[in-house]
């Protein structure tokens, strides 16, 4: 379904029909790892820019983020609405982040916070909806009116901050 070459191009990584990641070396062809963990068809993966870890995209609605040293799954990222189709990394001066493209035609922007791998949503587009599932929001600004009741009735916490009232 997918392949990527790591930074360094030692390896290639392969996402698969058989719920797998694969890595390879990418001058000899040698199998190397397999992560297990997707239950469905890996679509779409991506290395870190320091090459250490792969963040893979499923079928199955979620978003790992993968150990290669290790090839153990660090987090899963769950509550998409559709197949993650694509995956990119960036890391800059405000810290490390996940662009996710969407089945549901939402793009996705995630930190990941510190060697625990914790991974946060920073902002969504979904053609003009806001989706929420499982999620607090504490001191939202530019919120519509409509977005803030979406929040509160989803059980949003503190006041949400809207663009209009301030």
């Amino acid at each position: 379904m997918s392949v990527v070459f790591s930074p360094s191009g030692q390896h290639i990584a392969s996402g698969s029909w058989d719920k797998t990641v694969r890595l390879w070396d990418a001058q000899t062809g040698a199998p190397g790892a397999i992560l297990s963990g997707h239950t469905s068809a890996v679509t779409s993966m991506v290395f870190s820019p320091s090459g250490q870890q792969i963040a893979s995209g499923s079928d199955d609605k979620t978003v790992r983020l993968w150990d290669v040293e290790f090839g153990r799954c660090l987090t899963v990222v769950k509550d998409f609405h559709g197949t993650t189709a694509c995956i990119a990394w960036n890391v800059n001066g405000n810290g490390s982040y996940l662009a996710t493209g969407c089945g549901d035609s939402s793009v996705r922007l995630w930190q990941v916070i510190g060697d625990h791998h914790l991974v946060y949503l920073h902002w969504s587009s979904m053609q003009d909806r806001l989706v929420v599932s499982n999620i607090n929001i504490s001191k939202a600004q530019g919120l519509s009116r409509m977005n803030i009741k979406l929040l509160e009735q989803r059980g949003a916490v503190d006041d949400p901050i809207s663009e209009e009232v301030r």
